[in-house]
């Protein structure tokens, strides 16, 4: 666990979550303390609001932390930091992970994702959308497991977006409409993602971890009535997994595309749906398979950033707002996996809503962290920009020309790609702040 600052600018402070768990978690805590504690505030409100107690909370809170102990002892030593740097309570982190929205029945239809085999390299994108939370990027590593770069929700211990230093990558969305009330907390799929990440060698490895969690009683649902659809993706491969409840099924991938959404796709699974797919969840696959289909194998990663901005069939779109329903875009990954020299892919990431942050890149074997994409600061500038212009498609002119010059500038061949990327982040970071601000300037090259 360190902090220094990157050579060459001294502007540019980043972290290194390379410690214990709780050391990791602590670390954490101090950097997001303000905003962790307001959404902790306003999930106790929003269920006191239902006429959920604190005592169903709290002891909902307990049988999570129960099973946590049991599954992965370690994420409670993390959680324990996480409150002490944060200057919260355990009991209120474990509030914000044990699917506490269950309770009231509500669901979030969310997240659109793909997996594409070309000859030189194996793609995996996900185009994330829940409520609106602040999102962070960061590259995690506790003691005993595998090294990963996380995209993730403030004060969650599951991961949105996953890419572990065996490059393996991995995308999360909810599932089909199934028969499953929550009673118990159990894993939501960001955790199941996260735990398959931290733990998987191989893709073979990936259905006998997930066997495992259902054999200690940790796989149930990923929301209220939703199961749960995971997506792995190797340098050769990609795997999809469908889960309802303690059933899964898995279908390897090993040519052309697969666009996946809310709704269940294996012919085992969908007999466990007890609702068809509506129209949000069919609308967005059917326009990610004809965007995907357009595409020429090597075609440039810029097609895949459009991709994630489209706004077709709003506001059933790939690319969403809140304004005509609770959920919109929050982030978006595309993990490039090289097939000849797996060690040295990269994520392309977006912390923010598409259409109103950038594109950057974070080369796998990176492993520090831009602290201002850690605290939530780098998410909070684009969400300032997203509040004055939501419903709007456009990608800001100087947005996009950062964004361009970035990606056909990056690596420089006179540095290393850690020092280009840091670089990249910091002026990224810049430019959110000033656009937010009202000044659109671009940063100096």
């Amino acid at each position: 666990m360190q902090q220094n600052t990157a050579p060459g600018n001294s502007h540019t402070r980043t972290i290194e979550l390379t410690g214990t768990a709780f050391e990791n978690g602590r670390l954490e805590g101090e950097l997001i303390a303000g905003r962790l504690n307001d959404l902790i505030h306003h999930a106790k409100h929003h269920l006191q609001e239902h006429q959920v107690t604190e005592l169903k909370m709290r002891n909902r809170s307990e049988r999570f932390a129960t099973l946590l102990q049991n599954v992965a002892s370690d994420w409670l030593e993390e959680a324990s930091g996480l409150a002490d740097g944060a200057g919260a309570d355990f009991e209120d982190i474990m509030l914000l992970n044990c699917n506490p929205d269950i309770l009231i029945r509500a669901n979030r239809p969310s997240c659109s994702s793909f997996i594409r085999i070309e000859p030189e390299r194996v793609l995996l994108g996900k185009i994330r959308d829940t409520r609106n939370r602040t999102q962070q990027f960061l590259v995690r590593k506790n003691a005993s497991r595998l090294r990963c770069q996380i995209g993730k929700t403030i004060g969650h211990l599951g991961y949105g977006h996953a890419f572990s230093e065996t490059a393996i990558a991995g995308a999360c969305n909810t599932g089909g409409i199934i028969d499953y009330s929550g009673e118990n907390p159990h894993f939501d799929d960001c955790h199941a993602l996260r735990y398959i990440a931290e733990c998987a060698q191989t893709l073979a490895e990936i259905p006998d971890i997930y066997d495992e969690l259902i054999r200690k009683g940790a796989i149930g649902g990923s929301e209220y009535n939703r199961g749960a659809i995971l997506l792995f993706a190797d340098n050769n491969r990609g795997l999809l997994l469908e889960s309802a409840n303690n059933h899964f099924q898995t279908r390897v991938i090993d040519s052309h595309f697969l666009a996946v959404t809310n709704h269940f796709l294996l012919q085992e699974m969908q007999k466990l749906e007890i609702n068809q797919p509506d129209e949000n969840t069919n609308l967005r696959r059917n326009r990610l398979e004809v965007l995907l289909s357009q595409l020429e194998p090597g075609a440039p990663i810029q097609h895949y950033f459009s991709i994630t901005r489209d706004r077709q069939n709003a506001p059933y779109s790939l690319c969403n707002d809140d304004t005509q329903h609770p959920w919109m875009t929050l982030s978006a990954q595309i993990h490039e996996i090289n097939r000849a020299q797996p060690r040295t892919s990269k994520t392309w990431f977006c912390c923010g809503h598409p259409a109103h942050s950038v594109f950057l890149p974070w080369s796998l074997q990176n492993g520090k962290t831009f602290n201002h994409l850690a605290a939530g600061n780098f998410y909070a500038a684009s969400d300032r920009i997203y509040q004055q212009y939501k419903g709007m498609s456009l990608h800001f002119w100087n947005l996009a020309e950062f964004e361009r010059r970035a990606t056909e500038s990056y690596p420089n061949s006179n540095s290393s790609p850690e020092n280009d990327e840091l670089a990249l982040a910091d002026q990224a970071y810049q430019l959110l702040v000033c656009q937010s601000d009202g000044d659109g300037s671009l940063p100096p090259a």
